[in-house]
């Protein structure tokens, strides 16, 4: 019986040693995960998501299945009966911002290009909850700020937001260094996100979002750490706020620190912060910077992976209340 318990247990052992994964089959375990930044109308941008510093091997590509959904509470949020109710009595409303941001389903493609060289796309479908979502801010003259909102505001009817594109990505990946064995690694990425959605719907902003970020990932035994940091350039006019209001989206910094711990050859599980400063800086009400945290699990079977996480910001009146994501993955 000893005998046999003394084997079981260098099995084990041996089983959690990280020599014994494939380096394609580490990268896969131990990578961040690569959640939307859906803090308030963040959501409509294209600001880079955390990512490892690994590229693809020449040839290999990978394909990603993935719902993202999120809640955003800012202020007191009040019914729009409410809120008509107070604007036909000549009473201020006080802003507030109720949204749950919903992404259906996100495909993401990578392949590798050449050594070093990786290049993909994402392509989301979803957009806000029109049952649920008010966007009840206002100017100075005490005017809407939100295109279409003024439907719900003075109770015209609904606003007739749709679901619709949400992310139509490109992006780049080259490794500019990795150590002889594999275990540390800077790169840098390059995306651009292009707007495609109706302005109705308020799945993107309007402009093409270009971005950058500096990626870097260091593999210690079971625990594999990614920093990453860089920046949004929103290109164009945006269509989020009325013409009057005269905003005009300002230039995002981000990054994100993550670390992985890995359970065994076939469990992973991830702790994030991330943060970005606030596209919105013309809108006093949404100019603090949201910071956010997330916690998840992967889960290895063969070719496949499955992964699955829960989030929620430092500060609910600048980020996401929660938010949770569900994905599959295959090696091709």
């Amino acid at each position: 019986m000893l005998r046999r318990f003394s084997f079981f247990l260098t099995a084990l052992a041996v089983g959690m040693d990280a020599t014994t994964l494939r380096a394609d089959e580490a990268f896969r375990l131990m990578a961040p995960f690569a959640a939307q930044r859906a803090n308030f109308f963040h959501a409509a941008l294209g600001i880079p998501r955390l990512q490892a510093a690994w590229t693809l091997d020449t040839g290999q590509h990978t394909v990603r299945f993935r719902t993202d959904h999120s809640h955003n509470t800012k202020g007191h949020p009040l019914g729009g009966s409410i809120v008509q109710a107070r604007i036909r009595a000549g009473l201020p409303v006080e802003n507030n911002f109720l949204g749950q941001f919903n992404t259906w389903l996100a495909v993401e493609y990578a392949r590798g290009l050449l050594p070093g060289l990786e290049a993909g796309f994402r392509l989301g479908y979803g957009g806000w909850d029109e049952q649920q979502d008010h966007f009840y801010f206002f100017d100075r003259e005490g005017r809407p700020l939100i295109r279409y909102e003024d439907r719900d505001v003075y109770g015209l009817g609904p606003t007739g937001r749709d679901d619709d594109l949400t992310d139509v990505v490109f992006h780049a990946t080259m490794r500019l260094s990795q150590s002889d064995n594999r275990s540390r690694t800077f790169a840098i990425t390059t995306q651009m996100k292009l707007p495609l959605g109706a302005p109705r719907n308020l799945t993107d902003a309007g402009t093409t979002d270009a971005a950058f970020a500096f990626l870097y990932t260091e593999i210690f035994g079971h625990v594999a750490l990614h920093i990453n940091a860089g920046g949004m350039v929103p290109i164009g006019k945006q269509n989020l706020f009325i013409p009057d209001a005269d905003v005009t989206l300002r230039p995002v910094a981000c990054g994100g620190v993550g670390l992985m711990y890995r359970g065994g050859r076939l469990w992973a599980f991830g702790l994030q912060l991330e943060g970005n400063t606030s596209a919105f800086r013309d809108v006093p009400f949404l100019a603090a910077s949201p910071v956010t945290v997330l916690v998840g699990a992967r889960r290895l079977a063969g070719r496949w992976s499955i992964e699955a996480g829960l989030g929620t910001g430092l500060d609910w009146q600048a980020a996401y209340d929660h938010s949770y994501f569900l994905a599959l993955s295959r090696l091709l």
